[in-house]
């Protein structure tokens, strides 16, 4: 059995996820990224979008070695090219909205594939804001009503645990 240790308690993992985690501790040592965020949350009033980024890390730059501001998103699957552009574009368009002044600027957009053979893939993605707007914008125009409105979101429905067939009769003696 293969375990994780954290915080005091031990939990099973797959051979799958370790190969993983193997897999991101030799990108982490050949890349040696600045981690400045994890699973970092992001909303902003006036955007009508939100999501929450894997990574936002400090990378040197190949060519001159000055750190990068960069977004880096998980992935274990496969790579879809369109989707993940679009995925990193609207992050990167929360992020410096929510903390560019502050921080900086994103400059570039990353995802990671971990592999099943210990190894990885670090790919960039482009900017495509205009793209990402565009999806936002149909999305609506697919989803709205007559009036312009989205749907609202019911509250979830929460199902008793137990459900008895027959009703109990107030007073009845039960046999």
């Amino acid at each position: 059995d293969t375990k994780l240790y954290d915080k005091g308690k031990t939990f099973e993992i797959t051979e799958a996820i370790y190969k993983n985690i193997l897999a991101f501790k030799k990108f982490y040592n050949e890349h040696r990224p600045v981690i400045k965020a994890i699973e970092l949350s992001l909303y902003f009033k006036d955007i009508p979008f939100a999501g929450t980024c894997d990574y936002i890390v400090f990378l040197k730059d190949k060519k001159t070695g000055e750190p990068q501001l960069c977004l880096i998103d998980i992935k274990s699957g496969k790579e879809y090219k369109k989707q993940h552009t679009l995925q990193l574009t609207s992050y990167k368009i929360l992020f410096d909205k929510i903390f560019g002044e502050e921080f900086g600027n994103i400059d570039r957009l990353y995802c990671l594939y971990l592999r099943d053979n210990q190894g990885y893939t670090l790919k960039e993605y482009p900017y495509s804001p205009d793209e990402w707007y565009s999806t936002v914008h149909l999305f609506h125009f697919m989803n709205s009503n007559a009036r312009n409105k989205m749907p609202k979101i019911k509250e979830e429905f929460q199902i008793p645990e137990t459900i008895n067939l027959k009703e109990e009769i107030e007073n009845e003696p039960r046999k």
